[in-house]
């Protein structure tokens, strides 16, 4: 059929989960019996790698298919022999597009024509139809066609993901020539386009060294290996790993995704009799100490980057597997406080020793280099998770369609930083230029020229009790601007104001707890009511949406307190509590431009010294 355009109808859904595909070459690595079906164990090209269930067999055999998390289709199989429409595109999106013609669902297929606890009409039915489906593919997508699809000679981390089906595939079939033929393309494909040092090279350079490993062509293995190798070594985006064990994608979930992919990496490797760099062992050993640090008290890592709300996957016998499992098994990390060159601070209360795991307080502020890769504009930004409940927050991810939501995702205004209304921002790096690491509380400033002028921001961070400070400056200008500090809110909270600009938020779900946010004059004078307002789910301009997953949307409240000048110094105290609690502030100088600022919490004076120079500490 080849690459017509067309709709198709949705039908019912199903769940999806990782299925399991077939075996390898057992002359290259072993395969394991299970109930007597041939299952995997790192057997070289043929690991754990299909997210498709065992029930997606059954829905192609009925003629049906589903790509989570959208609605299931009627498979565009044309006439009693096999004849795909592969332009389809029935939800307009990329990743749908990816998956469907990366064929890692016909895997599922090849899983049942090797079953011998499915009865052989039915394994022969599966094999017939995978086999058509391949051979309509090969057919209808030649490698040097001149204007390919989307996903099937456009795009090297979607050849790789098929190549590596196709690897598994072809035993199956009894390693026919027309399989092996596709083989060669797709590594001819690969050998001339590669990603370069990220996840979508890494899957390439590991799927180009499977195979030439398994097909012989020693080019292709000594090509693969050299990019793996290579991706540790200095270059444009930074080694893949860095030595703290951070990976250069700039986003929290893609270092989850590397444990998995770097370890597919080393075991490829041995697989094919090769040894493996005591430099990519290092770094990848690190990637959990990273992911443990990034992850909330409830269990989930915080949103950084192109990063869904969910756990990172257990790695046993780390402290990722304490912090996910929230306490419940493996060793209790050992370090509160982490600051990676890379850009990222992660601040924990506790794990669990003084008060319930879940109730410690985390934090989190962003620095570093521009943005590349996954990414966002969230230098500067903070967020802030307490009282059991994630209270400022990143506003997330839902996927990498473009559209409007995307964009004002990845941007300056849906993450908690300074902003200069009408001033459109530069794409700098942001420096860590002082800190300071005490027991209960801990002292950041950043400082960068985002918007022409130098824009600093200090924060403080006390856990006894839990509060933030956060001091906003920038250099004077020659014209008035309008300063906006913006403070984003978990979906689940809703805000009152107050007077003299004083917001409250509290969660929607009844838990006890409330998020005081408080602007302060630095000379002690009161701040209008007016300047702090509250936006939720506003469209011109966007403003007011959180994003926890793929397609995920929601409307969610951003607190703004807005000053005019020349130059901005914008203090705002932030205090997690009780629901009964009270909070007040005030502040006075002491001489040589050095004020102290005053928290009180149902009646409990808490001090900090403010310095002319933005410096905050506890006193």
């Amino acid at each position: 059929m080849g690459r017509k355009r067309s709709a198709v109808s949705c039908g019912v859904a199903v769940t999806m989960m990782t299925g399991v595909g077939v075996s390898g070459l057992p002359s290259v690595a072993h395969a394991v019996e299970d109930g007597g079906m041939v299952t995997i164990a790192e057997v070289l090209g043929c690991e754990e790698q299909t997210e498709f269930p065992e029930s997606t067999a059954d829905d192609l055999l009925g003629g049906a298919l589903k790509i989570q998390p959208w609605g299931s289709i009627n498979l565009p199989i044309l006439g009693p022999v096999v004849d795909i429409d592969w332009g389809i595109s029935p939800f307009r999106h990329p990743s749908w597009e990816t998956k469907f013609r990366s064929l890692r669902w016909v895997d599922t297929l090849v899983d049942m024509a090797v079953n011998p606890d499915v009865d052989m009409l039915k394994r022969t039915l599966a094999r017939n139809l995978a086999e058509g489906i391949l051979k309509d593919w090969i057919k209808d997508n030649r490698l040097y066609d001149p204007s390919p699809l989307p996903f099937t000679w456009v795009g090297a981390s979607a050849v790789a993901q098929r190549a590596e089906g196709l690897l598994c595939d072809r035993r199956a079939f009894g390693e026919p020539a027309w399989m092996d033929q596709a083989l060669l393309d797709h590594g001819r494909f690969l050998t001339n386009n590669w990603s370069g040092t990220w996840n979508h090279g890494t899957m390439e350079a590991i799927t180009l060294y499977r195979i030439g490993c398994i097909t012989g062509d020693t080019a292709d293995r000594a090509l693969g290996k050299a990019r793996l190798v290579d991706s540790f070594k200095a270059n444009r985006l930074g080694p893949v790993i860095d030595a703290e064990g951070v990976t250069n994608e700039q986003a929290v979930g893609y270092a989850d995704f590397q444990v998995r992919l770097w370890n597919k990496a080393m075991r490829t490797l041995q697989a094919c009799g090769d040894s493996v760099p005591d430099i990519m062992r290092q770094r990848v050993a690190k990637l959990p100490a990273f992911l443990a640090a990034a992850t909330q008290p409830d269990g989930t890592l915080v949103q950084l980057g192109d990063t869904y709300k969910e756990p990172a996957g257990i790695v046993a016998g780390t402290p990722l597997e304490y912090m996910v499992t929230k306490g419940q098994s493996g060793p209790r990390p050992t370090k509160r406080v982490s600051v990676f060159k890379a850009g990222y601070v992660f601040g924990h209360s506790g794990f669990g020793q003084s008060r319930a795991f879940d109730k410690e307080s985390f934090y989190s502020l962003r620095f570093g280099r521009a943005r590349q890769v996954h990414g966002h504009f969230d230098h500067t930004s903070i967020t802030y998770f307490a009282h059991g409940i994630p209270m400022l927050v990143d506003s997330g991810h839902d996927g990498y369609q473009d559209s409007a939501n995307r964009d004002y995702l990845r941007s300056q205004a849906a993450h908690n930083v300074l902003m200069v209304a009408g001033v459109k921002a530069k794409d700098v790096e942001t420096k860590l230029v002082r800190r300071q690491i005490e027991k209960d509380w801990q002292f950041y400033e950043t400082a960068d020229r985002a918007y022409g002028m130098e824009r600093n921001r200090s924060v403080l961070f006390a856990q006894g009790p839990d509060i933030a400070v956060v001091l906003d400056r920038t250099a004077a200008t020659s014209k008035t601007h309008s300063f906006r500090q913006l403070w984003h809110l978990d979906p689940g909270m809703k805000v009152a104001r107050q007077k003299r600009g004083v917001a409250v938020a509290v969660p929607n779900n009844g838990t006890n707890a409330k998020l005081w946010m408080i602007p302060v004059d630095l000379d002690g004078d009161r701040i209008r009511t007016s300047s702090t307002k509250v936006i939720k789910g506003r469209t011109l301009p966007r403003q007011g949406w959180v994003s926890e997953g793929m397609l995920d949307r929601q409307k969610a409240p951003v607190v703004q307190m807005s000053r005019s000048g020349k130059a901005a110094e914008v203090l705002t105290v932030m205090v997690p509590t009780s629901k009964q609690a009270s909070v007040k502030t005030s502040i006075k100088g002491i001489g040589n431009g050095v004020k102290v600022l005053t928290v009180t919490i149902d009646g409990k004076d808490h001090k900090f010294k403010l310095s002319s120079g933005g410096k905050i500490s506890a006193l």
